[in-house]
């Protein structure tokens, strides 16, 4: 599968996306700075912030190497900040190999919109560019914020079940699915 235009990045009316580097890090250690939301990463909390961070990172590079997606850097045109990450990985579902997005914001940008305008541009570019007929949200069943939002882009719920030792409900968005909720948010809009 040719990522080349995933990899190169993409814009929409607020953010930036593009890959993320190791020069990234000073700035997505804020991440992981008094955030609650760090227990529905399933992640070792105990670690040093850095050692945390640099995992975090090295997953996404390792990723690019392979040529398997991965979540881009979400950057603020205003000010080139990096505000979270965004962007696909694939995992194994009930045994089918299905492409997952995911996404993460360091606190102070939370609800400001930035979630939803980043997942809305992440699925129009993955619908428009590649053949790809489902994507799942795989998401900590008090994770109740991010639930919603995979809910308002249209994705819908498929199943309640244990994934890593973690109760976890999986949403899916076909194609389909999608296209007519753009054709649906595009009324609403005009209305």
């Amino acid at each position: 599968m040719d990522l080349q235009t995933y990899y190169e990045g993409f814009t929409s009316q607020n953010l930036i996306f593009r890959r993320l580097s190791y020069t990234d890090l000073p700035s997505w250690r804020e991440f992981y700075v008094d955030n609650p939301s760090l227990v529905y990463l399933n992640i070792d909390t105990t670690r040093p912030i850095d050692v945390m961070a640099k995992a975090w990172i090295d997953a996404q590079v390792e990723r690019y190497e392979r040529n398997e997606f991965g979540q881009l850097a979400v950057v603020l045109k205003e000010n080139n900040q990096l505000i979270g990450t965004r962007g696909f990985k694939y995992c194994t579902l009930n045994g089918e190999r299905v492409l997952e997005s995911a996404g993460s914001f360091k606190r102070k940008y939370w609800r400001q919109g930035y979630g939803t305008e980043s997942l809305k541009r992440v699925l129009k570019y993955i619908f428009e560019h590649h053949p790809v007929d489902k994507i799942i949200g795989r998401t900590h069943h008090q994770n109740i914020a991010s639930i919603k939002n995979l809910e308002v882009v249209g994705y819908q719920p498929v199943t309640t079940c244990i994934i890593e030792d973690r109760l976890t409900v999986v949403q899916q968005l076909t194609r389909e699915h999608w296209k007519n909720h753009q054709k649906q948010s595009l009324v609403t809009l005009s209305e």
